[in-house]
């Protein structure tokens, strides 16, 4: 007995295959490749899931020894490892996001967390947003987002062509440092 397989449906299963390998190797490992328009530079996406299930191999702390996107991911997972405030780091050569656990108080009155999520590009505009119910909440993102555009200002005047990957480092580790001593402020103003 023959059966008949017709061409489109062989077709059909040889790209969900080839999708379904594509996929679970992208999804499988805690760095994303895609192209990116700076030489050597892969884009990263790394996340306190992936420091806890082992997928990061935390390094030095120190943005000045970053020089590839490698020492960049062992550099966001130390970083990671420190603060359990951070979220989640995103960078590229255009871009850098970290979402930082913000403490903040529902309607006034009762603590909580909020994500706050910190990008700045390489044209050197920067936004901090918020879930969209974070109306009923206490905080304002616009000194977040004032400190860090300073730090952009000051240190990355002309990276238009792209952030470099110890650029990467040291804007991920400046906006680290303003969202956490944001989220300090907030503890200390609002324990007294």
């Amino acid at each position: 007995m023959k059966i008949y397989i017709p061409p489109h449906f062989v077709a059909t299963l040889v790209a969900s295959a080839a999708v379904s390998m594509f996929a679970s190797a992208v999804f499988a490992s805690s760095v994303t490749v895609a192209t990116d328009s700076m030489p050597n530079l892969i884009p990263i996406y790394v996340t306190q899931a992936d420091l806890s299930a082992g997928m990061l191999a935390p390094t030095s702390d120190d943005p000045t020894t970053v020089q590839s996107s490698a020492d960049l991911s062992g550099y966001t997972a130390a970083l990671l490892q420190d603060d359990i405030n951070i979220g989640e780091i995103q960078a590229s050569s255009g871009q850098v996001s970290v979402a930082y656990d913000e403490p903040t108080k529902i309607l006034g009155i009762f603590a909580t967390d909020i994500e706050a999520m910190a990008s700045a590009r390489s044209d050197g505009s920067v936004d901090v947003s918020y879930p969209w119910y974070a109306f009923s909440f206490a905080g304002d993102a616009s000194d977040i987002r004032s400190k860090i555009q300073e730090r952009v200002t000051k240190d990355f005047t002309g990276a238009s062509a792209g952030f470099t990957a110890s650029q990467q480092a040291v804007l991920i580790g400046d906006m680290a440092q303003v969202m956490q001593a944001e989220a300090n402020s907030f503890t200390s103003a609002t324990d007294q």
